[in-house]
């Protein structure tokens, strides 16, 4: 087994993480194991969280802003753009360790976010439409800002909970304790809410932000 060791990890916390995982491939290693598949976000095998902002990863992303330029991008391109936009996502609301899958989905579903694997899985499905894909990915980063902001609230005293900082998490608690509703079961009801207005007014907001950027960068070229 080849073990690859970085020769700098500035992030102390990332480096903790990247320890155990290298303790890990090592007894993996001892002990015969040829292989070990794991399921790391993207952010980690970089560890530059304070580089990955819109206007440092610009030369990066800016295909998915043009649907000629993006349609023309490998698959493996693409998929590293969208990572790359996570990362950008996760520095910008305070996130980390949420990983990326694309994956083949029910043709009527954008994506989803899994709150115990953190991890966004996207319909592979939409991967050739622009605008789509990227909809979809900061409509589920938003719902994995939502969780996390949950399991900070129910940890809290009801001092704290009081908080203005907690006033949207308050909104959509219940829905992510458990009465959530899933567009099978009652699309008009899934619609109406908090936590999905929230993501769909985010991921909206963050594609015209998104465009207009890119938009920006494509024409001064």
């Amino acid at each position: 087994m080849k073990v690859v060791i970085p020769m700098k990890i500035r992030n102390k916390k990332l480096w903790r993480v990247y320890s155990s995982v290298m303790v890990l491939l090592l007894l993996c290693a001892g002990m015969g194991v040829d292989r070990l598949y794991l399921n790391l976000p993207y952010c980690f095998y970089n560890n530059k969280y304070e580089e990955f902002t819109v206007d440092n990863q610009i030369d990066v992303i800016f295909p998915i802003g043009d649907s000629t330029i993006w349609m023309a991008q490998s698959e493996s391109n693409k998929i590293k753009i969208l990572n790359t936009i996570l990362c950008i996502e996760e520095n910008y609301l305070g996130l980390s360790n949420v990983s990326l899958i694309i994956d083949d989905l029910p043709q009527n579903k954008g994506g989803y976010y899994n709150k115990k694997r953190r991890t966004i899985y996207l319909n592979r499905y939409y991967l050739d439409d622009n605008q789509q894909i990227l909809k979809s990915l900061l409509h589920e980063v938003r719902h994995s800002y939502q969780v996390r902001m949950c399991e900070l609230y129910i940890k809290l005293s009801p001092a704290d909970r009081a908080l203005y900082a907690f006033y949207d998490t308050r909104a959509y608690i219940d829905e992510y304790q458990g009465r959530y509703i899933s567009p099978e079961e009652n699309h008009t009801m899934y619609l109406k809410q908090e936590s999905e207005i929230d993501a769909y007014r985010y991921s909206r907001e963050a594609v015209e932000e998104y465009m207009s950027r890119i938009n920006g960068y494509i024409y001064s070229k």
